[in-house]
């Protein structure tokens, strides 16, 4: 039954992906449900500027059932409520090209435009943002702009906190940060 779960995410995931849409997911530890019912949920975020939130898949039945086959075998819920995987568009519609989201406008406290470069944790091997002059991270929670580079700024939810010695440590799990980098100058 997990395995035709994550089979669903997947597939949610790939169709989001082919519209243009980059994601972010994370698996919630598992939690106690009543026995009749199997619920598997990730953590997940779309593109930059767009919400975070619970993509759920319930299946009804005896957790002893044949596997299902597909997300028809589930019920999806999209931040809480019953939906569909067209609500992680905006158009409703993935067969429909949404609209250009504008960026967050953000700048660094000099003025120097930031662009978004992805979200923590990452599912690739990567560079440790977190480490590199001039990027910054924003807490999706507060939505607090931290410069890395900074030994004083941290979050005030915790979310992008430092040691004693101003090192960032690891983000808090079922969250994610975005990174952003300075645009570079025109020459």
């Amino acid at each position: 039954m997990a395995a035709a779960a994550e089979a669903c995410l997947l597939a949610a995931v790939a169709e989001a992906e082919q519209h243009g849409r980059r994601v972010w997911w994370a698996a919630y530890e598992p939690r106690p449900v009543p026995t009749a019912e199997a619920v598997y949920a990730w953590f997940m975020a779309l593109d930059d500027d767009d919400w975070e939130f619970e993509f759920a898949l319930r299946y009804n039945g005896d957790a002893d059932d044949l596997v299902p086959e597909g997300c028809d075998d589930f019920t999806v819920f999209v931040a809480g409520g019953k939906g569909s995987v067209s609500d992680l568009y905006p158009s409703g519609d993935p067969a429909e090209p949404d609209e250009p989201r504008p960026g967050l406008g953000l700048h660094t406290e000099d003025g120097r435009p930031l662009r978004f470069v992805l979200r923590l944790p990452q599912r690739e091997p990567g560079p440790d943002w977190s480490s590199l002059p001039g990027v910054h991270l924003r807490c999706n929670q507060d939505e607090v702009l931290v410069d890395v580079d900074d030994p004083d700024q941290e979050c005030f939810c915790g979310q992008i906190s430092r040691d004693t010695e101003g090192r960032l440590l690891p983000c808090t799990p079922y969250a994610f940060v975005a990174v952003y980098e300075p645009v570079p100058e025109e020459a």
